[in-house]
This record gives structure tokens, C-alpha cells and sequence, in this order.
């Protein structure tokens, strides 16, 4: 969840699942997700 590895120009639209943050017990587990996130939408 926090280090997705997708290829390619990226997505309009990311969606984050409910629980998914609550799986991310820690600050920097939650950032590095919302990081990821970041790098993976289209410009």
C-alpha cells in the first residue's frame, strides 16, 4: 500500500480504501502511502 510500484503514465483517479489507513499503524507508513499516491496520478 505505502511503495506501489505501477509503470506507465499514471491514473486520473486513485482510490484509498476506508481501512486502508488504519493498517498504516505509523505517521511515516501513512505518509510514504500518501507519497505513493502522489506519484502514481497523471500530471
Amino acid at each position: 500500500m505505502a511503495d506501489p510500484t505501477i509503470a506507465g503514465t499514471g491514473f486520473d483517479v486513485v482510490l484509498v480504501g476506508f481501512n486502508t489507513f488504519f493498517n498504516l499503524t505509523t505517521e511515516a507508513t501513512q505518509q510514504a502511502c500518501m507519497h505513493g499516491v502522489a506519484e502514481t496520478l497523471a500530471p
